[in-house]
């Protein structure tokens, strides 16, 4: 697997390819009056449409979701002061995992191309670091919309980067260093991490300027979603709720069904064991709960074999909920199912899915301390 060795040739001439890409959209949008957060909702659906559902990988996401999720998974198995990581996940468990999904039957009512038929591992590997690129890119101006906002507002992307960074992107060195450098005589804003009433996290950002934040555009988002309910339910949404649909893989539609699952086990158990411990039983209105059963559909015949039903991927989602889900992929994997269904009216299961992203936070926050400490 010689070819295994451009892996990096690879990945970093696709990210320079998207950070050309999002500096020319952005500059563009800029140039046309547009605001900084339509632009950035702007870029990140160029990245979707024009990168990711247009990918080999998401085109046959049936077979192959799975190698990328094992490729995620896999980096912690290896001592990268040792050796290549990247590609020893890529020699052997992205391999064996590809090759596994090689052999699942053809998906009935869908079409396969040529390029599915005479795929070899050596082409997968570029459309799986390509794709990877692209989640990331798509990822980052989630995250890290702050700093883009940033850039934006000062139409100079020198420190345009595409970097994860720990915490909110507000409080590291590069944003406050680049804050300091445009506007000297403001006040540095600040995120804090806070709890609200469902137990859930979320970042405020304080600071003296008058900036958006997090909780004014989900503000806007609610005003939006609520005019669309007095409009009535047009074409145009229609196809909009059909589109953020389809960007569920199975593993996200088979959690939100654990989640319904759960509502509904609450509500009809009526919870004698929460009322002793002073909790609030899980419940979802009927409204959306209707939302949820229109958005799962998952058909899998596996199921109804008596051998087989416990290896299907919707079995253990059901059953495991978020400990399915790797450790050290846990908080992306809900950050970005937030991202996705923000626009499907989900709002109390949003609520409980953000709960549960706080009690990720705050076990990885508690395993930090005892790392120290050890």
């Amino acid at each position: 697997m010689e070819f295994l060795n451009n892996h990096v040739k690879i990945a970093d001439a696709e990210l320079k390819k998207l950070t050309a890409f999002s500096i020319n959209s952005l500059k563009s949008d800029s140039e046309n009056g547009i605001s900084v957060t339509k632009a950035i909702d702007n870029i990140r659906r160029k990245i979707w449409d024009e990168f990711i559902e247009t990918s080999f990988i998401y085109h046959y996401k049936d077979h192959f979701e799975e190698v990328y999720r094992i490729y995620r998974l896999s980096f912690d198995n290896y001592d990268n002061n040792k050796i290549d990581v990247v590609k020893a996940v890529l020699k052997n468990e992205a391999s064996d995992e590809f090759l596994k999904r090689l052999k699942i039957k053809k998906v009935s009512n869908y079409t396969y191309g040529e390029d599915f038929d005479n795929i070899t591992y050596e082409d997968f590997v570029t459309h799986l670091l390509k794709y990877d690129v692209y989640q990331k890119c798509y990822n980052r101006f989630g995250e890290n919309s702050e700093l883009f906002k940033l850039l934006f507002e000062a139409n100079d992307y020198k420190y345009f980067t595409f970097n994860k960074f720990e915490g909110h992107v507000v409080n590291s060195t590069l944003y406050r260093n680049i804050f300091s450098e445009y506007y000297p005589n403001k006040q540095i804003p600040i995120a804090t991490y806070k709890e609200n009433e469902y137990g859930g996290g979320y970042y405020e950002i304080s600071s003296s300027v008058d900036r958006t934040d997090i909780s004014t555009s989900e503000r806007l988002i609610n005003n939006f979603n609520s005019s669309i309910q007095q409009e009535g339910f047009t074409t145009t949404e229609e196809s909009r709720i059909k589109t953020s649909i389809d960007k569920l893989s199975n593993v996200e539609k088979s959690f939100l069904f654990h989640i319904m699952c759960k509502a509904l086990g609450d509500n009809i158990a009526n919870n004698a064991i929460q009322k002793k411990n002073n909790e609030k039983p899980f419940n979802l209105p009927a409204t959306e709960l209707c939302r949820l059963m229109s958005i799962i559909e998952i058909k899998d015949l596996n199921s109804f074999d008596k051998m087989k039903y416990r290896d299907t991927v919707q079995y253990k989602v059901l059953t495991k909920g978020i400990e399915y889900i790797e450790k050290d992929e846990r908080i992306m994997f809900i950050e970005t199912l937030v991202k996705k269904i923000k626009d499907l009216n989900l709002s109390d299961t949003t609520k409980y899915i953000k709960s549960i992203l706080y009690k990720e936070h705050t076990k990885l926050t508690n395993l930090k301390k005892l790392a120290k400490n050890e």
